[in-house]
């Protein structure tokens, strides 16, 4: 095999992939680029609305969350007192760091400063 074979420059890159936490694999692949590169089929079966921790964190009605077959799924959108965004659907939850800097209240937003986990004191 020649180093510039492409099934032994992804095979270096599943390996490498294997290695990575469970955080870091989401950040590696969230643009897209390199799963594109090496053909490696990605979904993104749940679609928040650009918004949903916006209208969350400003107390205004949270657009509906549909998956992949436009159906709305019952899911929940907080934000926890550290201005993180939750998404809870079912049992399962994922959690998005800062996500209360999306308020519209500019106010609100520079008052998350004064959190240790966001700003410096």
């Amino acid at each position: 095999m020649k180093k510039d074979d492409p099934d032994l420059q992804r095979q270096r890159m599943l390996f490498a992939y294997a290695k990575l936490s469970t955080q870091i694999r989401s950040d590696v692949f969230s643009d897209g680029s390199i799963a594109a590169r090496f053909a490696l089929p990605m979904t993104r079966p749940i679609r928040l609305s650009d918004n949903a921790f916006r209208c969350a964190v400003d107390g205004k009605l949270i657009p509906a969350i549909i998956d992949e077959n436009n159906t709305e799924i019952a899911a929940k959108v907080l934000i926890a007192a550290d201005g993180t965004g939750i998404v809870e659907i079912g049992s399962k939850g994922w959690r998005f760091a800062h996500a209360a800097l999306l308020s519209g209240d500019r106010d609100r937003r520079l008052g998350l400063w004064n959190l240790p986990c966001v700003g410096t004191r």
